[in-house]
């Protein structure tokens, strides 16, 4: 991405879902011929996550900035070999690259993802050849987590780490932007469906809870998910982790009871099977968004009063009905009933799902289109992190 040596430099390490990367070498499989700024431009002009519009709009505003996807293997070898950088293994390659790469750039900012192995020995090497670090966290942070190096915490959840503000120069509070660009390379094709399009794991028991409870009630529903389906063995697995890595001794016993005794989790992620499909990606995700007659987002089990969920933003920027449900905060972002439809408890989605019409759901949706191109963009994001550049 940049070339000057004279400008403001950043380093962002980011990590994809492993279904993103299978998801692009599908859709390209020429992506091997590619040298390593071509295969990096073909992933980021998928717009997988915000955050690769936030780079390309820091790009336009003059800072000199170098996006890598630390765990793309075949990108980050490319990497390498151009480089001539061969001193990694392939068991510890990612960090390995990872770090060359943050050596060989020297940046004057390493922006960092909530890659939370990453915290700690390796910000403290990575700190000999950067000047400042910050941090992106918007999901829930270990019990113990090694903050040292860290400058400057950027999220969208004030509580966050709030006993540790006042360890940082500065911590940002800023919700997620949605890129205007991406509509210029959609045509929206309505249908009549209604969607949820997101991850279903054991720190999302209460979206699994509301997407059961339509399925019980023969909502027309399609669930694009790779859900993740506990085995015995990961229950067990992931119940030793809850106690030994995160004190969570509540989450632990309950997945321990799990090996013996199927859990609600497991009990409801059979109800919803048969509304499951392959979960879809970058434009062709907002390809899904903007033909649906209804998006349906549930936040995480971590979210708790916050409103900060990218589907959000994503449902209205594409100028599709978003039916959410309703963290306090919810009203501060958008206008009930006018910008976005919120439901309180399972009968209110189900009522709303069933009476509102084509009319009432494209009006309202052109309301919310608005307002997340005016006050929720990408550039909205940039002027709150602006300061920092300074």
């Amino acid at each position: 991405m940049g070339k000057s040596n004279n400008k403001m430099k950043i380093v962002m390490l980011w990590r994809l879902y492993p279904g993103q990367i299978t998801h692009y070498k599908t859709k390209y499989p020429f992506y091997n011929n590619l040298s390593f700024n071509e295969h990096r431009s073909l992933i980021i002009n998928e717009h997988f996550v915000w955050q690769f519009d936030l780079a390309i709009l820091m790009q336009e505003k003059g800072l000199d900035v170098e996006l890598f996807i630390v765990n793309d293997k075949a990108l980050q070898l490319k990497w390498a070999k151009e480089h001539s950088f061969n001193s990694f293994n392939f068991i510890n390659w990612e960090k390995q690259i990872a770090f060359d790469q943050v050596r060989f750039h020297s940046p004057n900012y390493l922006y960092v993802t909530s890659m939370f192995d990453y915290f700690g020995s390796f910000f403290r090497s990575a700190k000999e050849f950067c000047q400042k670090i910050m941090v992106w966290i918007s999901a829930e942070p270990p019990n113990k987590l090694d903050l040292g190096e860290i400058n400057y915490l950027i999220t969208s959840q004030p509580d966050v780490l709030s006993e540790y503000h006042n360890d940082f120069e500065n911590v940002i509070i800023t919700i997620p932007g949605f890129s205007g660009r991406i509509n210029s390379k959609i045509q929206p094709i309505k249908n009549n469906e209604i969607v949820f399009a997101g991850s279903i794991t054991r720190y999302h028991n209460n979206r699994l809870k509301i997407l059961s409870k339509l399925a019980e009630n023969n909502i027309p529903l399609s669930i694009y998910s790779d859900i993740k389906d506990y085995s015995k063995r990961e229950h067990l697995k992931a119940g030793i982790g809850d106690f030994i890595i995160n004190n969570s001794y509540k989450r632990s016993l309950y997945q321990l009871k799990s090996v013996f005794i199927k859990s609600d989790y497991d009990l409801n992620v059979e109800k919803i099977k048969p509304y499951i499909k392959k979960p879809v990606f970058g434009l062709d995700y907002y390809q899904l968004i903007a033909n649906a007659k209804i998006i349906i987002n549930i936040h995480s089990d971590f979210s708790g009063k916050h409103a900060d969920n990218i589907r959000l933003f994503e449902a209205t920027g594409m100028g599709t009905l978003l039916i959410t449900d309703n963290p306090s905060s919810t009203n501060k972002v958008f206008k009930e009933d006018k910008e976005v439809v919120t439901f309180t408890d399972y009968d209110s989605l189900i009522e709303k799902i069933r009476n509102y019409n084509n009319d009432l759901c494209n009006s309202i949706a052109k309301n919310g289109q608005r307002k997340t191109l005016s006050a929720y963009s990408i550039d909205n994001v940039y002027d709150n992190l602006a300061t920092i550049f300074r």
